[in-house]
């Protein structure tokens, strides 16, 4: 209907372009543009939707509601849309917003038009657009997401958990860091505080979610690479890693005894392999059998397999206690697929409180953490 100028376009699809946006909205408001003056009362309540979005989503778009979005094809795929009419906006926002995704502004031309040209919106728009923020705000509706993609995005939104298993772990980095599987880079965010990291994950659209993501931290390199590969490890071998991180991907090879020696061979001596995997396997379920794990582990198991692969273990610990009983609760006696999006929110919300009271919880933990040292080089030996 060209209230908006497609001569916008090539500004909208820059920041995609150059890699800095997964999502772009063109902004009526964001100033700097042509814009038709008209109904008052329709600006008051474009703001008050805006605003309303913003507080349940944690953004600061000036223009919710507007027209002009942009986003990449395969993000756009993966989102569960259901509205079709003036819900899409809002219900459009909280998902992307809920997926994580980088989102720019742009100021746009807006010739808008009277309804006597033809302009349909009404005040009944405006409650059913209420109506969704605050759906989506109760419930995220990615039901139609794979689980394991929707694992990807609920570990990058749980901040607190991430940052809480990062502290754990940073006594045992070093200053070269191989991150295997990285996935969305829940934990990179925190990793790139560390001189040099290398972020690998075997899925094309991690890879390029990794790359987009970092492309701006000097000190943080991506790459495409199955850490199953032993060929595709070596060659990057050469880099000299004095710490291989392994977070939540050794339960998904199918030969994870070969993959701790991959991990060893990747090592310069001295080094250490920092892993963390799902335990006990009585609480292997429904919700194990969508995300793609293999098995859970018990504390002897990964202890002997590290042994075998040639690491001195240093050390086995519990984590997160709390959540075994929801994993237990949903995955076996329910079967759920995936842990419902309040209780993920919960949990993470819960993590300072968790932090102090987590080790002394009579409970069994639902990870383990290892580390395990490569023997340091002997006298006169590189």
């Amino acid at each position: 209907d060209l209230e908006y100028n497609p001569g916008n376009y090539p500004e909208l699809l820059k920041p995609m372009l150059d890699g800095s946006a997964d999502v772009v909205y063109g902004s009526r408001f964001a100033g700097g543009r042509a814009r038709r003056v008209l109904f008052f009362h329709h600006h008051v309540a474009n703001r008050i939707l805006t605003t309303l979005s913003n507080v349940t989503t944690n953004l600061n778009l000036t223009d919710m509601e507007t027209g002009c979005k942009v986003i990449r094809g395969d993000y756009f795929r993966a989102v569960p849309l259901q509205s079709d009419g003036f819900g899409f906006e809002p219900e459009f926002t909280a998902k992307i917003a809920r997926m994580g995704l980088r989102v720019y502004e742009v100021p746009v031309d807006y010739h808008g038009r009277t309804y006597a040209a033809g302009k349909k919106i009404n005040w009944l728009d405006g409650i059913v657009a209420l109506y969704t923020i605050f759906r989506y705000w109760l419930f995220p509706g990615l039901k139609g997401m794979p689980p394991g993609m929707q694992a990807l995005f609920a570990m990058r939104s749980a901040t607190r958990y991430n940052r809480r298993l990062y502290e754990r772990i940073r006594p045992f980095l070093g200053e070269r860091v191989f991150e295997a599987g990285a996935g969305l880079g829940a934990l990179t965010e925190y990793l790139q505080a560390q001189p040099k990291v290398l972020a690998a994950d075997a899925d094309p659209a991690c890879a390029e979610w990794l790359k987009n993501a970092f492309r701006n931290s000097p000190n943080v390199e991506t790459v495409l690479c199955d850490v199953a590969d032993a060929e595709a490890c070596a060659k990057l071998a050469s880099q000299g890693w004095d710490t291989v991180v392994c977070v939540n991907v050794l339960e998904h090879i199918d030969d994870d005894d070969a993959a701790l020696k991959v991990f060893h061979s990747m090592l310069e001596p001295g080094g250490r392999l920092v892993l963390l995997v799902p335990c006990g396997r009585w609480l292997f379920g429904e919700m194990d059998r969508a995300f793609g794990h293999r098995r859970r582990y018990e504390r002897g198991d990964i202890a002997s397999k590290m042994a075998a692969a040639g690491f001195a273990v240093e050390r086995v610990f519990g984590h997160n206690r709390l959540a075994s009983i929801p994993w237990f609760v949903n995955g076996r006696v329910f079967r759920r697929s995936s842990l419902p999006w309040m209780q993920a929110k919960i949990c993470d919300l819960s993590v300072p409180l968790l932090r102090m009271v987590d080790p002394y919880l009579p409970l069994p933990p639902l990870s383990l953490a290892a580390v395990g040292r490569k023997a340091p080089a002997e006298n006169g030996t590189a």
